[in-house]
Order: C-alpha cells, then sequence, then structure tokens
C-alpha cells in the first residue's frame, strides 16, 4: 500500500509537469517531472525530460527544488523508492470493488 502512495506522489509531479508546460501554450508529449543524479547533471534533465518547454521562471523554481541526489532528500527519495518498486514489486489493481 505504501508503494502505491509513492507511486501516486510521483505520478502526481509528472502530471504538475505537464500541466507546467501546457500553460506555456506547449507539447506535453514527453513531459516528465526531471530527477538528475546531481545538480551538474539537472540541466540535463531538465531537457531530456522536455521540461525546457515550460517558462523560465517555472524552469528556475524547479532547480530550486533540489531534485537529485544530495539535494532535496525526501523529494529524491520518493523517486529512488518508486523506480526500486516499480522494478521489484508487483502492484496489485482492482478493477472491481472487493
Amino acid at each position: 500500500m505504501l508503494t502505491a502512495a509513492i507511486h501516486s506522489c510521483r505520478t502526481s509531479l509528472d502530471l504538475l509537469a505537464c500541466d507546467l508546460v501546457r500553460l506555456n501554450n506547449k507539447s506535453a508529449k514527453g513531459v516528465h517531472f526531471p530527477f538528475a543524479e546531481n545538480a551538474e547533471e539537472l540541466d540535463g534533465q531538465i531537457k531530456r525530460k522536455h521540461f525546457d518547454r515550460a517558462t523560465p521562471d517555472v524552469v528556475e523554481l524547479l532547480r530550486s527544488f533540489k531534485p537529485f541526489k544530495g539535494g532535496n532528500l525526501l523529494l529524491r527519495a520518493m523517486h529512488d523508492i518508486d523506480v526500486a518498486t516499480k522494478h521489484d514489486t508487483i502492484l496489485q489493481i482492482s478493477v472491481f470493488p472487493p
């Protein structure tokens, strides 16, 4: 259950990233909330995840969140746990109520 909650929080960051790009009248195709291994790689991830389609002030705000190892520990931990559980755990999803 905890892994599903973490995944939902991580997914909400991607949805937010898409909305912020759409607010700049750009395509949200391929947009994801960028995470990097370190501060030096953040700008590259912003481009690879197409977050650079957002306005410059929004990109600066993202940089202030420090979404990289050694930056924002809680934000990065959520991402790392999501990636680890996504590849190591099968999440049960019920289409019908029990």
